[in-house]
């Protein structure tokens, strides 16, 4: 990859240290921590360029957590770490944290959530927030966390269990209920809802949503033919009936990615702001 002055600035088959270096965007950093289970995790940290250890910082947690997908790879983050980035330089640090579910460590790694999506998986990003507490740096009172489809469904889950943990969440086109998504991904991992109830009903943020009590932003496109609209209309009723406070954002006619600059740049306008106004 060259610059409009044909200087090379980076190799594709490279980590691009070179082109984020040029751009003044921060390094993440790459490492590993325990749980007090002796269950090992990688994670990523971004900080920002001036970090202050001597500092407390917020702390944004960034999850997908479901299974087929790996968010800890030392590869270039697209528009997510660009996001992250700039919110690294309003004094932020985002955390990510690869949970028992999740890709790249083999089949018992991912098997170990057979037929309780939700469920260990919180578990882990939990452990991601006690070892953070260990961290001079960290304000323990100011811990985020979002997320996009099954990260929405783990936001959720985070801040309806976990409101004393989590102080806001942004959850993108979230799954209300495993029931409510398709019987082709759901099925394989979650067997027939009626030979799993319970496991179906405890990772059901539907479930839980009137224990809400931190602040809560919902963003969904109306011709979302993943995770349906439906999703959160019903998390949207059921929290209403709670009498519980949150923000939503409909994009009309846009499907599961939110996509096109307009939307998209709306949406991480949302998003920033929403953080600044609640973490």
């Amino acid at each position: 990859i060259h610059d409009a002055m044909g200087r090379r600035l980076f190799g594709l088959g490279e980590p691009p240290e070179k082109e984020a270096l040029i751009a003044s965007l921060p390094k993440p950093e790459f490492f590993k921590i325990t749980s007090r289970e002796g269950i090992t995790f990688q994670c990523q940290m971004i900080k920002p360029v001036d970090f202050n250890p001597k500092k407390q910082y917020p702390f944004i947690i960034y999850t997908y957590g479901g299974p087929n997908a790996q968010i800890i790879r030392n590869a270039w983050g697209r528009t997510s770490y660009l996001w992250h980035s700039m919110m690294t330089s309003r004094g932020y640090i985002v955390f990510s944290l690869d949970n028992r579910g999740s890709f790249g460590r083999g089949r018992a790694w991912e098997n170990a959530v057979f037929r309780r999506l939700g469920q260990l998986e919180l578990a882990d990003q939990l452990a991601g927030v006690e070892y953070l507490k260990t961290l001079s740096y960290v304000d323990p009172d100011r811990i985020g966390i979002w997320g996009w489809s099954y990260g929405g469904f783990m936001t959720c889950l985070a801040l309806f269990k976990h409101s004393e943990v989590f102080k806001a969440g942004a959850a993108v086109a979230p799954v209300a209920d495993f029931r409510l998504y398709d019987s082709i991904y759901t099925e394989r991992y979650m067997d027939l809802p009626a030979d799993n109830e319970s496991g179906y009903d405890e990772g059901a943020p539907l479930k839980f949503a009137d224990q809400l009590e931190s602040a809560l932003l919902i963003a969904h496109g109306t011709a979302d033919d993943n995770v349906h609209m439906q999703n959160t209309i019903v998390m949207a009723d059921k929290l209403i009936d709670a009498r519980k406070d949150f923000d939503l954002m409909l994009y009309p006619g846009k499907t599961h990615g939110i996509g096109g600059t307009d939307a998209r740049v709306h949406l991480f306008n949302k998003l920033t702001k929403f953080f600044e106004e609640n973490l």
